[in-house]
């Protein structure tokens, strides 16, 4: 396979935008985590990270997934199969954005709210937490996306459907066009 100059250009295009992104949301989140309860700390973490694992397990499917099947849905005008077959068109940008953009992302955010989480309860307990919670986030990442993986391959047409429908939903609440499909 030949690296065309769409490739880099995309590739340059994610990584500033990740960067963006980062700066963005790892200030944000850390900011948050240390004005909110260490409750409430540890349920965004834990958010931060089934969003990565949830995404990773998208971008898995949508590589994985037979478009031959989402062309038969959308002749029967099935609500998100117009939004599948972009999906498996575009398998390796969405699996790109998925995988890679919202996914890596995540770990590498959870990994600074995790820091952030560890130093506010290890001070409370006199103890240094940070190599204990940049394990637990690594292990819980790890194990998450390889089970997302797994299952994501597996399910692959389902999820996919289902990231169809979700961004059909999400289209028709910025007023896209594409409402017109029925369950």
């Amino acid at each position: 396979m030949r690296i065309t100059k769409s490739d880099i250009t995309h590739a340059l295009l994610v990584g500033i935008a990740s960067f963006c992104v980062a700066i963005a949301l790892t200030g944000t989140l850390n900011r948050l985590a240390f004005g909110i309860s260490q409750v409430v700390s540890m349920l965004v973490l834990a958010a931060v990270l089934l969003t990565g694992i949830v995404f990773d397990m998208i971008g898995v499917a949508a590589a994985s997934a037979d478009e031959a099947v989402f062309h038969s849905l959308a002749s029967k005008k099935l609500k998100g199969a117009k939004r599948s077959v972009w999906l498996c068109r575009n398998r390796a940008k969405v699996a790109s954005f998925c995988n890679d953009f919202v996914g890596d992302l995540c770990g590498t955010i959870a990994g600074a709210v995790g820091t952030v989480v560890a130093f506010r309860v290890g001070a409370v307990w006199g103890v240094n937490l940070m190599p204990v919670a940049i394990a637990t986030v690594a292990g819980v990442t790890i194990a998450g996306k390889a089970l997302a993986k797994s299952y994501g391959i597996s399910k692959a047409n389902e999820i996919t459907r289902l990231a169809g429908i979700a961004l059909e939903w999400a289209a028709s609440l910025v007023g896209l066009e594409g409402g017109n499909d029925r369950r």
